[in-house]
This record gives C-alpha cells, sequence and structure tokens, in this order.
C-alpha cells in the first residue's frame, strides 16, 4: 500500500520514466541468464504496474538505453518485430508478393464503423503507435517487394480517426531511423527517391566500375555506387 501511495503522487512523465527504467532493467537480467523475454506483455505488465494506461514506445526505451549495453540489448530490440500478419507474409516461402499496400483501418462518416467508433465500441490507435507499427512492418519488407501505398488517398478533413497526417510514410521512415532500421523495398531504393530524400547519388555498380567509383569517394550500396551529397 506504502509504495502504491507514493507511485500515486507521481506524475505521469515520473511514472514513464520509472517504467523505462524497470523495463530495462529485466531485459538486462533476462539478457544475463539467457532467458527470452516478450517484450509487449513486458511492457504491459510494468506499466500497469505504475498506473499508466499506455506502455512506453519502443524508440524511448531505445534512447533510454544505457550506452554500455546498447550494442547488446539494441540488435534484440529490433529484431522483435510486431507478430501480425505481415510477419507471415513475408516470412512464409508460399508468398513471395512483389507488391504491397498498406492500408490503416480510417473512420469516415456515414459508416457503421464510424457509429461504432462515435459510441466508443471501436478505437482507432493513437497516432504515435500507428507510427511505430507502419515503421516495424516496413522494417519486414523484403527487398523484392515494392510498397505501393500505405494509407489511402483519402481528404483528411473526410477522416474522422485512424490517420491524422497525409505524410504517414514519411513519418514510419523518420521512425525507422530513430530505431535504427532500414526499409529496404523497391521504391525506397530508387534512384530517384534516394537522391531526393537522403541526399544520395548512385549509380549503377557494374563490377568494372566500382574502383572508378570508389576514388571518388562512392560506396556499395546494394547493386549501386552511391554517395552523400550532403
Amino acid at each position: 500500500m506504502g509504495r502504491n501511495k507514493k507511485v500515486s503522487n507521481l506524475s505521469r512523465e515520473e511514472r514513464m520514466v520509472i517504467t523505462i527504467a524497470e523495463i530495462i532493467q529485466e531485459l538486462l537480467y533476462a539478457h544475463e541468464i539467457g532467458k527470452d523475454v516478450n517484450l509487449n506483455k513486458m511492457k504491459t505488465r510494468i506499466s500497469s504496474k505504475y498506473g499508466l494506461e499506455t506502455s512506453p514506445r519502443l524508440v524511448d526505451i531505445i534512447a533510454a538505453l544505457p550506452t554500455d549495453h546498447k550494442k547488446t540489448l539494441l540488435p534484440k530490440l529490433k529484431a522483435k518485430p510486431i507478430r501480425t500478419a505481415s510477419g507471415e507474409f513475408f516470412e512464409n516461402p508460399a508468398f513471395r508478393a512483389d507488391g504491397l499496400k498498406i492500408y490503416p483501418t480510417l473512420v469516415i462518416r456515414g459508416t457503421g464503423l464510424y457509429e461504432l467508433w462515435k459510441t466508443g465500441r471501436y478505437k482507432s490507435y493513437p497516432p504515435s503507435t500507428l507510427v511505430d507499427l507502419i515503421a516495424r512492418i516496413l522494417a519486414l519488407v523484403p527487398p523484392w517487394t515494392r510498397v505501393y501505398r500505405v494509407q489511402r488517398d483519402i481528404p483528411m478533413p473526410l477522416v474522422s480517426s485512424g490517420v491524422e497526417h497525409g505524410n504517414l510514410r514519411e513519418l514510419a521512415l523518420a521512425r525507422m531511423k530513430d530505431l535504427g532500421t532500414d526499409c529496404r523495398d523497391v521504391r525506397t531504393r530508387e534512384v530517384g527517391i534516394k537522391e531526393i530524400h537522403h541526399k544520395v547519388r548512385p549509380y549503377e555498380a557494374r563490377v568494372g566500375t566500382r574502383n572508378y567509383y570508389r576514388k571518388m569517394g562512392y560506396e556499395l550500396d546494394g547493386p549501386y555506387m552511391s554517395k552523400s551529397l550532403v
């Protein structure tokens, strides 16, 4: 009881800091004894313990990792994507799709889902959670697949809930950068996209030309030789 009383006197931000610290402590202990953990269940359990309705974001946990343990824990966190149908879709050799469209559910006035949402019987992902989810799905996409879209082309004023920003792909790619993951899909690796968004100029890396481009500061990047323009 005494402990709960102390916790109730803390602000939400303070409880979040304590929650993240305890999650990291348990992750370190699990690593020491060689035990696998379910990160989502751990986050939910510890968050509930400190009276939090939402769990800390993965990006915040990564940011709080002690420097001397980052090399150990970061690969484990990055290697634990959300287990959704997307995991089966990409890992099962029976599926070899070369194209993909990701459409988060939208709540639009005049639909049955809108009535469920209006009465509290349906809830969309919080914006930050949706960005995290899309980022972690994009990290699973194999290099032979093109992600054509990550949201429907519906004007935002018509959307009551579901997606709050029209640049969901851009937000997800920025989150991936925070998480230390890369999107390997065909679109992201295209020459024009890389030069515009990543300030990188790539050239086709034929074997006989690689040494030539290396002398000018280019590095091998998949089938291309690329150089930062920044």
